[in-house]
């Protein structure tokens, strides 16, 4: 796995799009494909192990919507639930 940061406009990578000066974690693998191509596309910033890596962080309170894209609402005859958050549990 390599840190790196991006000297291009953008690249497309398995992570989606990555403009110029932000940093990325790829694997090696992914790095030397994109390397083959353009040449010129990233610096490196550190070799990185795997146990290096930091779990993932806990991803946003999202709203819940219907089926057609509304904010769904809370229903108050539920106090243990809030129906109109993704998981049930309203972001303090």
């Amino acid at each position: 796995m390599k840190l790196l940061k991006v000297r291009r406009i953008k690249v497309i990578t398995s992570k989606g799009r990555i403009n110029r000066d932000d940093e990325v974690l790829l694997s090696d693998a992914e790095y030397e494909n994109i390397i083959l191509m353009n040449p010129d596309a990233f610096d490196v910033i550190d070799d990185v192990q795997k146990s290096e890596i930091k779990p993932a962080t806990k991803a946003a309170p999202k709203r819940a919507r219907t089926k057609s894209g509304h904010y769904q609402k809370d229903d108050v005859g539920t106090t243990d639930i809030n129906e109109a958050w993704v998981g049930g549990v309203a972001p303090k």
